[in-house]
């Protein structure tokens, strides 16, 4: 695995000085996060970082906080985070959902990956102040709910990747050598009505 940052046009491997690499992303949420600390240089805030495994980009971001001295702990948020922060007024009008979120992506610039039956389902509805990742969530809820298919998002490097389920050929990465999983039940409570 390899971290490379870039600043302006030029591009450094920073993988050498790079520890506490961590690599997050969660299904219901559009972003993933790259977080790792980084000896020398100065690689701040803006700056764009590439996480590769065996040569294959797998996340692509920007530096969003950046904390420490003489060491430097850096978060890093995929174009993902774009979607979800930005606001837009938006008109589709019997526009299929496969126009609508290519309509939404171009507007940022994020090439965008789209199976083909999203073109079979249209939307007519006035978005008005809304999160650009709301709205494509709600999209693909309309899609499901008008084909049956479900639909999820995810950001693959810098391309923004819709697939359905049963098509899940999107791959996921171990990073570094530990891997974990965590389970819990403390938000889980139950309901009792007497009557």
């Amino acid at each position: 695995m390899n971290v490379y940052i870039i600043k302006g046009n030029d591009t450094y491997d920073v993988t050498k000085v790079s520890s506490g690499i961590t690599w997050r992303y969660e299904v219901d949420t559009l972003a993933a996060e790259l977080s790792f600390s980084i000896t020398g240089g100065d690689f701040g805030v803006g700056n764009v970082v590439i996480m590769k495994e065996k040569g294959r980009e797998i996340f692509r971001g920007m530096v969003v906080t950046e904390s420490g001295k003489h060491t430097k702990d850096l978060t890093c948020m995929d174009l993902g985070w774009y979607l979800n922060k930005n606001e837009v007024i938006v008109q589709f009008k019997k526009t299929t959902i496969y126009d609508a979120v290519l309509h939404l992506t171009n507007k940022f610039g994020i090439p965008t990956e789209l199976p083909k039956g999203l073109k079979k389902v249209t939307v007519t509805k006035i978005y008005k102040d809304a999160k650009v990742g709301d709205i494509l969530t709600e999209l693909l809820k309309t899609a499901t709910k008008k084909t049956n298919q479900r639909y999820y998002m995810r950001m693959l490097g810098g391309v923004l990747a819709i697939r359905t389920y049963q098509a899940a050929a999107i791959p996921i990465y171990g990073v570094g050598v530990d891997y974990s999983q965590g389970k819990s039940i403390e938000n889980m409570s139950n309901k009792v009505i007497i009557v």
